[in-house]
């Protein structure tokens, strides 16, 4: 009876150390106490060298401090005394990433997966493995796994686009770079879909050069026939507003282009003036240059020259 007592004993101690390891460890990598982190891990294993929260966690704080070497064996560790457990995997995966080591890196997303098919971190590393490698056509399917439980997980919208897009499945594009944009018009990605976007002749998007900044903007939209500007068309100009009330010396001009009307698309351009301007009076309309054409806008792409019976540009000067 005694030794069943020592036993249960051992096993509460075991566990309690093992919960312990693992609340410390969230609470450091949570504050970014990295150090205190990687001393209090050590001196755990050091403990109880069955400890494998204390080793996944040591592999954690030195990896986010940079220590991508150190962290390996800690991941090694936490995986070999917890083979089927899918988080160490996943972060030894992440290590062997971190170390530029693009075979083992696949290999312990693949047993992520197999110990875990749903995991949805492992399904988007794994689109980018093979995405990495050119292999498109198994891109797009994790990817297309991924945006099934996540609609709008930004990496795997832009990827899958972009994967279809190097296997010549262009057509239905339009629409896919179309919503990437619709929730994440910043930034390289952003640029990148409204190129891919006007190269398939949809101008709804498209990037300026706005003082020192290149920016994605969604191209003001008209009634048809009209210069009444639709409500969603109203960020864009908000945007530029805001740059010009943080650099007083910009100035933009607004050209506006019409096929075979000349009025409506003088009509748009001070419509844009308007509404640049709307809550911003200190913007002088001397700082809004207008110009309008009754004839087509023409944009060079990747895919050959385009035109664009109606659209509008905005061009800054700076003094």
């Amino acid at each position: 009876m005694k030794s069943v007592k020592i036993v249960a004993m051992a096993l509460t101690l075991a566990m309690l150390c093992s919960c312990s390891s693992y609340m410390t460890g969230s609470y450091y990598i949570k504050n970014r106490k990295y150090n205190s982190c990687i001393d209090e891990m050590k001196k755990s294993l050091g403990e109880d060298s069955q400890d494998s929260d204390a080793a996944y966690f040591l592999g954690r704080c030195y990896l986010a401090d940079g220590k991508a070497q150190e962290s390996l064996p800690a991941f090694k560790k936490a995986v070999q005394l917890e083979p089927d457990n899918a988080e160490y995997n996943l972060w030894l995966g992440i290590n062997h990433w971190a170390l530029a080591d693009f075979e083992n890196e696949f290999k312990s997303y693949r047993k992520v997966i197999e110990i875990d098919p749903d995991h949805t971190s492992a399904t988007l590393y794994l689109g980018h493995s093979y995405f990495d490698r050119s292999k498109w056509t198994e891109a797009v399917a994790y990817y297309d796994k991924v945006i099934k439980k996540d609609p709008y997980n930004p990496e795997a919208l832009f990827n899958r686009a972009e994967a279809k897009w190097q296997l010549g499945e262009r057509k239905e594009l339009t629409e896919e770079w179309k919503k990437y944009l619709e929730y994440y018009p910043d930034g390289v990605r952003g640029m990148r879909a409204v190129l891919r976007l006007n190269a398939l002749g949809d101008f709804s998007y498209r990037n300026y050069l706005l003082g020192q900044r290149v920016l994605t903007l969604k191209t003001p939209e008209f009634k048809q026939g009209k210069a009444d500007m639709s409500y969603k068309s109203m960020a864009s100009t908000s945007v530029i507003a805001a740059i010009m009330d943080n650099n007083k010396d910009l100035k933009i001009n607004v050209i506006s282009f019409v096929k075979g009307d000349k009025e409506l698309a003088k009509m748009r351009s001070i419509e844009i003036r308007r509404q640049i301007q709307a809550g911003h009076a200190n913007i002088d309309s001397n700082r809004i240059l207008l110009s309008w054409f009754d004839i087509p806008d023409e944009v060079q792409t990747s895919e050959g020259l385009k035109t664009i019976d109606e659209t509008v540009l905005f061009i800054t000067e700076v003094k």
